[in-house]
């Protein structure tokens, strides 16, 4: 498509690879340039995408905000840093992180992956409010002109309604008399 519309499986890319670039630069902060910190960096950033992943954060979603998924993404951090200090110290226990310095990993991580993430969304959205779809509203009652009002109210959404039909009632169906 032309224009600045996202094509499909960008977002996930996107995210994936602020993850990748988060993960590195915390565990090159952490340990330093050295071959432990590929050997910690690897399951960290394995553990992280498999959580990522099963929770949906690599999802496309017109409401997903950094600050929203904050919550999640601390789990998954403190998780994966848990997993990837855990393999490390069962391989070579003298090259194990301290408490503290998982503490700052953990809180530093969930940090900056929370604000690359907003970065990305907010592009993400940019690019939505940009060039928007056609929309075809289709439902009965008042949740159709409710559906095209919000539609139109948050072009961040990426639609953009253009009709809205209303279904007419059917006559009841009367049944057939028994003989």
């Amino acid at each position: 498509p032309r224009g600045g519309r996202p094509r499909r499986g960008t977002l996930a890319f996107a995210l994936f690879a602020v993850d990748a670039v988060t993960t590195v630069a915390v565990g090159l902060l952490l340990v330093g340039t050295t071959a432990a910190t590929s050997a910690l960096v690897l399951p960290v950033l394995l553990v992280l995408v498999v959580l990522h992943r099963w929770g949906g954060l690599y999802g496309p979603s017109p409401l997903a905000t950094g600050l929203g998924e904050l919550p999640r993404l601390a789990g998954h951090t403190l998780l994966a840093w848990c997993a990837g200090c855990a393999a490390v110290a069962a391989v070579g226990p003298a090259a194990q992180a301290g408490a503290a310095a998982l503490t700052a990993a953990v809180a530093g991580h969930a940090v900056a992956a929370c604000a690359a993430r907003s970065a990305v969304r907010a592009l993400r959205r940019r690019a939505l409010r940009a060039n928007p779809r056609s929309a075809l509203v289709v439902a009965a009652g008042e949740g159709g002109p409710a559906l095209a009002s919000a539609l139109r109210g948050h072009p961040e959404y990426g639609m953009r309604p253009v009709a809205l039909v209303v279904p007419q009632d059917r006559p009841p169906t009367v049944p057939a008399p028994s003989s």
